[in-house]
């Protein structure tokens, strides 16, 4: 098989660690990496893993910039693929022009719905192609894709997978007593507890804080850990306003430290005691299953998107989004997990089990994260759509051992 993949701006980094994932673990395809847009899309590119040399970069002012048409066009005539897979919508809405016809046909892993400004060239390009397949990484996702797109064209979920640690990171990452020396949290300081997720909207990471100071009217010497990202990312300027609006105001604002930017969140991880993961609504989970796979003991708000990972009571602690106080419930009951269940919110009913041990989800967590959510997984599930659009073109497409439906509490 010969793959081409497609990268544009709006292609997150969770998807560009996936696209390294497949280069890495599908060695007996060849493939290409199209970038379309800033230098900056091949540098995150590269830091998620993927080779430079795999890479070909077109910098262009856009999607709708004709002269990124044309490379797409001139990049599937001289590689000539078995497949074009697409990593975003601006992807997508440049592939109007293409002429060439990839017998395995064209794949288009979605992180959100195409914008109302690009259905125009999407549908020239649907046209163009005979076979296209829609992938979503959610389930809600899959279910808008399908909504969107069916009954013309097929949409399947396929999750992504565990992030690999990037190869420009530090190859000894420091451990928890260096990572506190480093940030000049004292030692005999009291539990870390590190904020999860991107910078943006679906994030209140305001919201995480608060109940991080709830927290610490119990454990007073709690320390909450914040990567640099969630408040200096300019294109979201109204959850990072919330956030260090909340911070300044705070009554421990020495409480909340930032970390390293050099440093990303696996290698924070080994210094938390908690993850604390509090999207409000669908958001990329790469760093909650960078938690769940170094087996770290995970608070996380009851989403839809989260519910399709987590399990109350077995492999995380779930509470309302928005609801500082039922998230700071979950905190506690995972921090001091021997204190009496009445002084907490969150307190189970008389028919409800006891809750689990930090440890015993952290060790269930783990092992799910592994079972389903590995770059190996992830590269057999693809491989084998690759192979059943190629081999069985008229054929619905099957996936390979999906994650189960997770029940929710």
């Amino acid at each position: 098989m010969r793959i081409m993949h497609i990268i544009d701006p709006s292609t997150p980094d969770e998807s560009l660690a996936d696209v390294a994932a497949l280069v890495a673990l599908l060695p007996q395809s060849q493939q290409s990496v199209v970038a379309l847009g800033h230098s900056s899309l091949v540098t995150a590119a590269v830091i998620a893993g993927l080779p430079p040399a795999v890479i070909s970069h077109h910098r262009c002012s856009g999607c709708l910039d004709v002269s990124a048409w044309r490379f797409i066009a001139r990049m599937a005539r001289d590689f000539a693929p078995t497949h074009v897979q697409l990593w975003g919508t601006g992807g997508l809405a440049a592939m109007g022009a293409l002429a060439y016809h990839p017998p395995g046909g064209c794949i288009a892993t979605l992180p959100t719905l195409p914008p109302q400004g690009l259905l125009t060239p999407i549908n020239i390009a649907l046209r163009r192609q005979p076979r296209w397949l829609f992938v979503g990484q959610s389930r809600r996702q899959t279910a808008a894709l399908a909504a969107r797109f069916s009954p013309a064209h097929q949409a399947i979920h396929l999750p992504p997978a565990i992030p690999s640690p990037s190869p420009v990171a530090p190859l000894q990452p420091p451990d928890a007593a260096s990572l506190k020396a480093m940030l000049d949290i004292p030692s005999e300081a009291g539990p870390l507890i590190l904020l999860g997720g991107s910078p943006g909207p679906a994030f209140r990471h305001d919201i995480a804080c608060w109940a991080a100071a709830i927290v610490q009217h119990v454990l007073p010497n709690i320390t909450c850990l914040i990567h640099p990202s969630a408040i200096t990312d300019k294109s979201h300027q109204a959850a990072d306003r919330r956030l260090t609006d909340f911070i300044r105001t705070s009554h421990k604002p020495e409480m909340f430290v930032l970390a390293p930017a050099d440093l990303s969140v696996e290698n924070l991880l080994p210094a938390a005691d908690a993850f604390l993961f509090t999207p409000d609504s669908p958001a990329p989970a790469g760093s909650l299953l960078r938690a769940m796979a170094a087996a770290k003991p995970i608070a996380a708000t009851n989403t839809s998107a989260n519910r399709e990972i987590l399990r109350h009571n077995h492999t995380a602690l779930l509470a309302p989004p928005n609801d500082p106080k039922q998230i700071a419930a979950a905190l506690l009951d995972l921090l001091e997990p021997a204190r009496a269940p009445a002084a907490t919110a969150a307190a189970p009913a008389a028919d409800e089990p006891p809750l689990l041990t930090p440890q015993a989800l952290a060790a269930n967590a783990r092992e799910y994260a592994l079972a389903y959510f590995s770059p190996a997984a992830m590269a057999d599930r693809y491989r084998s759509v690759y192979e059943q659009l190629l081999h069985h073109p008229q054929e619905p497409v099957a996936v390979l051992s999906a994650p189960p439906t997770v029940a929710t509490a």
